[in-house]
């Protein structure tokens, strides 16, 4: 592939996963504003989880809207709940918690509709250039990628910047990302031509400099069917369900063990017993949140040379080292004569975490869902997707209460869910790297080499 091709495809990529940014902005906003807000604990866990309950809506939201109006139209609904969410939250006063859960709730909605649409838009994309194939698995990590660089620069902002001009600026962000996606992204030639119009498939196959036949892509059935059977009929299919019910359980365990938590309360967890003043423990997460959004970047290069299933693996047991030693780390936390080692352990223990939670850990089950749906069932991907973001709520919610109750405890029990994902990974996860969606798909079912 030339070098003009590549920056082309690579601007494309950028553009499509930037709504994602948004979704980390949101992700992270709670960490660096919940400390300047002095709401009472149920509010503030409430705040945490809200965008989690709004991702659902999102999700469901544009399953339809892919399926029934095209990747792009999902794409540009995306931004449109966060502007208004984001332009409540700065305009939030402290009688009027409500706009600022309901806000939330609507960055929470827009963070939905990004992660699938964009997802949906890449594997396409990418699967319709076949010498693009190689570099598959690294461009749809770029969406969890873009999604730690908007928790990156959230953090950032928030160490220098009062939280209502962190939610300006993520409005402002939001009306250019809107623009671009408008300007810049023509419709999937994919759901095009799945849909008969031959003509303007091809119109964006050469905007987007495509040159693949369609008749070589793995459409699911007959290509030229607009109609391939039922939900239900469609939900029975092997090569439907058993990626469906994988990418549940991997991407809700995502969150069971503890990542979420790592993002919401970062503040909190980098300083549990207020040893530092808030501006150094603003600075303590700016570090950590450097940490995962250099890791997240660094793994779209490793993982050509690696692969998905080694790095899903390593990432996946660090964060249950992580997690299990800031547990303990935290139980010595009370101790007279142990409570300043233990604090920097936590804090090491933290970027360990982090480190993991960005290289691998986080972004590649959300990555690989896009890879292992055949096209004509990939609105389906909406389903483990609202399994996910409740996954997160419930752990958003509880865990205050966890951590009051249970201590360093509660971080033991998330290491004990990072070793059944790491176990669950080892048995089911696919390599994607350099493979087609049919080898990809044929991986689940230990289908042999011949066949493939």
């Amino acid at each position: 592939m030339n070098t003009s091709l590549l920056f082309h495809r690579i601007r494309i990529c950028l553009i499509t996963v930037s709504p994602c940014v948004m979704g980390g902005i949101t992700l992270g906003f709670s960490s660096i504003a919940l400390p300047e807000m002095n709401l009472s604990l149920d509010a503030s866990s409430w705040f945490g989880c809200l965008f989690t309950i709004g991702a659902p809506f999102g999700s469901l939201t544009s399953g339809y809207v892919i399926d029934k109006f095209g990747r792009r139209p999902a794409l540009i609904l995306s931004i449109i709940p966060g502007l208004i969410g984001w332009l409540l939250i700065t305009t939030y006063e402290k009688n009027t918690l409500w706009r600022l859960f309901v806000g939330r709730f609507l960055t929470g909605s827009s963070c939905g509709l990004s992660f699938f649409a964009g997802q949906m838009y890449l594997s396409e994309f990418i699967d319709l250039d076949p010498n693009f194939i190689a570099y598959r698995s690294s461009f749809t990590n770029a969406i969890p990628a873009a999604t730690s660089t908007g928790f990156f620069l959230v953090i950032i902002f928030g160490t220098f910047f009062y939280y209502k001009t962190v939610a300006f600026f993520a409005f402002v962000l939001a009306v250019f990302l809107l623009i671009c996606i408008s300007l810049f992204i023509p419709e999937s030639p994919v759901w095009l031509y799945q849909r008969g119009r031959y003509g303007d498939a091809e119109w964006s196959q050469n905007r987007l400099k495509l040159t693949c036949s369609f008749e070589n892509y793995p459409l699911g059935g007959s290509t030229k069917e607009t109609n391939r059977g039922s939900i239900l009929d469609r939900l029975r299919r092997q090569d439907v369900y058993v990626p469906l019910i994988f990418s549940s359980v991997c991407l809700s365990m995502i969150y069971l063990c503890g990542s979420s938590v790592l993002s919401t309360y970062l503040v909190n967890l980098i300083d549990p017993e207020g040893m530092y003043s808030l501006q150094d423990s603003y600075t303590l997460s700016a570090i950590s949140a450097t940490v995962f959004f250099f890791s997240s970047i660094a793994v779209i290069f490793c993982i050509p040379c690696i692969g998905i299933r080694k790095i899903a693996i390593g990432s996946t047991l660090g964060m249950m080292i992580g997690m299990l030693i800031y547990g303990i780390a935290d139980y010595f936390t009370t101790s007279i004569i142990y409570a300043d080692l233990a604090h920097y352990v936590g804090i090491v223990a933290i970027g360990l975490a982090q480190f993991c939670n960005g290289f691998g850990f986080y972004a590649i089950p959300r990555a690989v869902l896009g890879e292992i749906l055949p096209p004509d069932a990939r609105g389906f991907a909406a389903l483990p997707t609202v399994l996910m973001y409740a996954a997160q709520a419930a752990t958003i919610k509880v865990h205050p209460f966890l951590a009051v109750s249970l201590k360093g405890f509660v971080y033991i029990i998330y290491a004990i869910f990072s070793l059944l994902q790491a176990i669950i990974l080892f048995y089911f996860l696919p390599e994607t790297v350099g493979r087609t969606v049919t080898q990809i798909s044929n991986d689940f079912y230990r289908k042999p080499s011949s066949e493939l």
